[in-house]
């Protein structure tokens, strides 16, 4: 069996107090005692989730007997002096605030990995009483020196690295790649018999996720079918490769073209294609004349080049070719985007939980923008918090007049590009304090997320008038079976963007969902949220006015959330939670240069599975590229 190793070490100067040269422990450091749990613990709201905080734990003391010696009397005294020193700098770096970073390690064996590290808070050399008279007489050594350490509960190990990680502003799983968004001029009726598709030319390969049309409805219809085939002679032609429907039976009637909604259409299974090939998305429904899903079209000319309308009167058997014009479409390619990272720490390192440090380096960002950081574990932290506006359930309206709602494509700053807008225009004006109506997202009971989030709202408001933008607001109200809250003016529950025509993050306030667990037997409500659209001041009669929704994200605050202030595109920010006490630091080339302003608390690290995640008020396609290290802090021996 190897041989037990206790050092004492700064992390530059390191002693070996049992198989060194100058010492040997006697008695103690085998033997760790437990630490004593705390009678009270007052639970901190931003703590990081774990019932083992350090917070929780009494120090841990830890006595040793060893045997100390030297070639000489003046080797001894150097040896004796070399512990006092480390230990002496263990209570200076504590009381000066700058932490505990001499550190005991305990190893019980040669395998990698086995150490322990114990944190110094505090360190004491007791000598036997006239040691330098009566223990010299042997040779130059001290058999019964006391090392008496008070040290934290958690012990501290050598950093570990995850896996550098790029995040996203997004958690669309969506990416346009080809589309044709303008000249929307006309519209072509698609009903039983009647077909109509779009051609388009791979240039690279890809998997496709799905496809957007830009529609509207008359009559009673129940599901569009969108599929995808190969063609010949720029016709559709042979097998469906793949296949999805999408419930249309509340699609808009209205027939302004500026009015019409976009509906996207997601294939059951992606598909791969490859490159510099032709295929065609076509769209059909089971219903008869005058039942009909009308596609927007532009019969002006053949501005798409790499593809064109087509269509059938004969369920798909034949195909004609409209060389003058393309339809109003999108083609989804699957997208890696995230803005979250998902961190697993190894058991090889002790238990739970482990401090941490994240360094996040924003790319393709301007300006200086305000970034949240929250962290989500256990068993809730897969959770799904992000609600794109393609999945938008519904408008409401609240008040009587013209208000109609609308999908728009835009190109790269909006996630997935798509977005969710409600419109008023109303001849007699609408009166100041007025809810006007509320976007509805519908969380199915059984992906209901729990706990308690911040509601961060990509949004955007249009105004006929661009100086009328702080005429409206928004505000979260939901729905929970026969529960509901809907947000109060004068309770200050809605919030306004600062610009026209800008898309901007507002946190909406607060949002607790109850941890219900589901129920064997009876099945839960589903989860409403509201996105209220509210008019803080009087509109103005025959303008219009736009509340305009991109995305929701729920930010999980109750295991830890950081917000802060104004970071530069230039400038990395570092989240230290290792050093001690932990900080927040903006850096220049790895150099901590300042301390921004910041609320919130650090995080600590479990051994359960963790995800991280970053927001920051940029585009679509602003993210960062993060680096990850911890150390964990508790190990059961």
């Amino acid at each position: 069996m190897a041989d037990y190793r206790l050092k004492l070490s700064d992390g530059t100067t390191t002693i070996d107090l049992y198989g060194g040269t100058d010492s040997i422990v006697r008695e103690g450091g085998l033997s760790m005692p437990p630490p004593n749990v705390n009678a009270s613990y007052l639970n901190n709201p931003f703590s990081d989730g774990s019932k083992l905080t350090s917070s929780t734990y009494s120090n841990r003391t830890i006595n040793i007997q060893t045997r100390i010696w030297g070639s000489s009397l003046a080797d001894l005294k150097t040896n004796i002096r070399s512990i006092q020193r480390l230990l002496n700098d263990a209570e200076k770096r504590t009381l000066s605030g700058y932490g505990a970073q001499v550190y005991l390690e305990y190893q019980w064996g040669d395998a990698a990995n086995e150490s322990t590290f114990f944190d110094i808070l505090r360190g004491d050399l007791l000598m036997p009483g006239d040691y330098l008279n009566v223990h010299l007489k042997t040779g130059y050594m001290i058999p019964n020196a006391q090392i008496r350490l008070v040290c934290k509960p958690f012990g501290r190990y050598t950093n570990q690295d995850i896996t550098q990680a790029t995040l996203d502003n997004s958690q669309s799983p969506y990416d346009l790649i080809y589309s044709y968004l303008v000249d929307d001029s006309t519209s072509y009726g698609v009903e039983e018999d009647t077909w109509m598709g779009q051609t388009f030319t791979t240039t690279s390969a890809f998997t496709i996720a799905g496809a957007a049309f830009k529609c509207y409805r008359t009559g009673t219809i129940s599901d569009v079918t969108c599929e995808l085939y190969a063609t010949v002679a720029g016709k559709p032609s042979g097998g469906i490769l793949a296949t999805g429907t999408l419930d249309v039976s509340t699609l808009s009637t209205v027939s302004d073209a500026s009015h019409i909604q976009w509906i996207r259409i997601l294939f059951d299974t992606p598909y791969a294609l490859s490159d510099a090939t032709m295929y065609a998305v076509v769209l059909h429904i089971p219903e008869l004349d005058p039942n009909f899903l009308y596609c927007r079209y532009d019969a002006a000319g053949a501005a798409f080049a790499n593809g064109t309308a087509v269509y059938s009167t004969d369920d798909g058997s034949n195909w004609t070719i409209l060389g003058d014009g393309d339809l109003m479409f999108g083609i989804y390619v699957a997208e890696t985007k995230a803005n979250y990272q998902d961190i697993t720490t190894s058991e090889a390192y002790g238990d739970v939980p482990a401090k941490m440090y994240w360094k996040v380096d924003p790319n393709d960002s301007t300006g200086n923008q305000k970034t949240w950081l929250a962290k989500r574990t256990g068993s809730r932290y897969d959770d799904d918090l992000w609600i794109e506006s393609e999945s938008y359930y519904s408008t409401t309206a609240l008040v009587g007049g013209y208000t109609y709602e609308n999908y728009g494509l835009v190109a790269d700053d909006v996630s997935g590009g798509l977005y969710c807008e409600h419109t008023v225009e109303n001849a007699a004006g609408i009166a100041a304090d007025t809810a006007i109506g509320y976007f509805y997202y519908r969380i199915a009971y059984d992906a209901i997320p729990k706990g308690t989030f911040r509601v961060l709202a990509r949004c955007r408001v249009a105004c006929q008038d661009a100086a009328d933008y702080d005429h409206l607001s928004f505000g979260v109200g939901w729905v929970y079976g026969d529960s509901s809250k809907a947000p109060s003016a004068s309770d200050g529950d809605y919030y306004e963007c600062s610009a026209d025509s800008t898309w901007e993050i507002l946190d909406l306030g607060l949002l607790n969902i109850l941890p219900i667990a589901d129920s064997d037997i009876a099945t839960n409500n589903n989860f409403n949220i509201l996105i209220y659209n509210y008019a803080s001041q009087a509109l103005t009669g025959n303008e219009y006015y736009k509340w305009q929704m991109d995305y929701i994200f729920l930010l999980p605050i109750d295991e830890g959330v950081l917000i802060v202030d104004g970071v530069a595109s230039t400038r990395v920010l570092i989240m230290d939670g290792i050093t001690d006490p932990p900080l927040v630091f903006e850096a220049i080339d790895n150099t901590e240069s300042t301390i921004p302003a910041y609320v919130g608390n650090h995080f600590s690290l479990g051994r359960e599975s963790t995800r991280l995640y970053y927001l920051r008020d940029d585009g679509h396609l602003a993210g960062c590229n993060s680096d990850v290290k911890y150390q964990p802090q508790f190990l059961v021996i």
